[in-house]
């Protein structure tokens, strides 16, 4: 699209501000199949998002910062319009008083953001395009989404439909609906599958904000593991309901919301059951963490491995005059570097973000290697966390000893 105002065509990103992203592997592909759907895991488009801030960071100080407003105005907007609308997801039913003045307050305060909206739309568009230009709808699953990234996305006009489901019942039993969009859950469960969570008690959840355990029922499910029938029936009743072993959360607003995996439950020495996954999300949202691992089975505190984004973390020292050689240096070691991750692991685990006290992380080391696929990572990126507790017991162990 030709843009008639020369100021505004200086400023705009042509395909030379965004030639980075099309660097990637699966950015040159999109550009050659123009697909129209796409489906893919979360880290696919974690990467994505971190190569337009990278692009952005590396333009020039005009541009950077005229990006830098239009994707501000477009999320906030998309924020205050669903705090407006009721469409963030709601742990507690029904509304209580500030809530309703919240949202009538939200409705209001839509018209700071709308006079930007068609420059934003014309401009944030071209980013999109990196996507092949005919993407009309954008699927994730085989794990949870960033919520950064999630709201980024629908912001920019590509909202993801997150799908929730299982290899032993088809792989989807729950997707956002296109037309009734919002982030943070993975939507309601799709014509002819029923999804009941059951609690530690056996009862089953019925309130809103309390966690329970998803049993599946439907025609998708499986019939069961291939010569294996004790297995099967540890997770299969006699009626075909399906155990996943996943925590859900029903919203106010009647979807579903990821809230961990029933195995992966921390249970510290003082009692506390802490669900490790939503603290990880949260942790990843800092743009110097690439990995990370929260453990702390039978101990006082949590702690965490944590795998460290190299390439934001040579710009933040450059761009802080920090002489530090990352080819050669032991990061863990490194008072500079463990003071950046310690200070951005208190920043996104904190009461502001929901954590309680037993949630926060108190100690970190900082990995070396990255995870590999076939050793600490499944075929889809997921981390086998028992595989990593194992192959770096020495490295939780030493932050206990401090």
């Amino acid at each position: 699209m030709e843009v008639k105002n020369r100021g505004l065509h200086h400023l705009l990103p042509h395909s030379h501000l965004f030639s980075e992203i099309q660097q990637l592997e699966l950015g040159k592909d999109l550009s050659k199949v123009k697909p129209t759907i796409l489906f893919t895991v979360p880290r696919v488009w974690e990467s994505f998002y971190d190569k337009i801030k990278d692009t952005i960071h590396k333009s020039s100080f005009i541009k950077k910062y005229f990006l830098k407003l239009l994707i501000w105005n477009s999320v906030h907007f998309s924020i205050t319009y669903d705090l407006a609308f009721d469409r963030i997801p709601r742990l507690n039913a029904p509304k209580s008083l500030s809530q309703l003045f919240t949202q009538a307050f939200n409705f209001f305060k839509l018209f700071i953001y709308i006079p930007l909206l068609p420059v934003s739309k014309l401009v944030l568009s071209k980013i999109l395009s990196v996507l092949g230009g005919r993407l009309r709808y954008a699927f994730a699953g085989a794990g949870a989404l960033q919520a950064e990234v999630d709201r980024f996305m629908y912001a920019i006009g590509m909202p993801i439909l997150e799908v929730y489901g299982m290899t032993e019942n088809s792989g989807v039993s729950t997707i956002r609906h296109y037309n009734n969009f919002s982030v943070g859950n993975v939507g309601k469960p799709i014509q002819g599958v029923t999804i009941k969570l059951i609690d530690e008690f056996g009862k089953e959840v019925i309130n809103p904000g309390t966690k329970g355990v998803a049993h599946h029922h439907g025609r998708h499910n499986m019939k069961g593991y291939y010569l294996e029938e004790d297995k099967t029936n540890a997770v299969l009743t006699e009626d075909r309901w399906l155990n996943s072993g996943d925590l859900l959360v029903w919203t106010a607003q009647g979807n579903l919301k990821f809230a961990g995996r029933a195995k992966d439950t921390i249970v510290l020495s003082g009692g506390e059951n802490v669900e490790p996954e939503p603290i990880e999300i949260c942790i990843k949202q800092s743009e110097y963490i690439d990995q990370v691992v929260v453990v702390g089975q039978d101990k006082k505190t949590l702690s965490a491995l944590i795998l460290l984004n190299l390439e934001k973390l040579e710009n933040y020292l450059n761009d802080n005059s920090i002489n530090i050689d990352l080819k050669n240096v032991i990061y863990n070691e490194e008072e500079i570097i463990q003071k950046l991750i310690r200070d951005e692991v208190k920043h996104f685990v904190s009461d502001k973000n929901g954590f309680k006290s037993f949630e926060r992380i108190s100690n970190i080391y900082i990995l070396q290697n990255p995870f590999v696929v076939h050793d600490e990572l499944t075929q889809t990126q997921k981390v086998k966390r028992n595989r990593v507790q194992e192959k770096y017991y020495n490295e939780i162990e030493s932050m206990y000893r401090k």
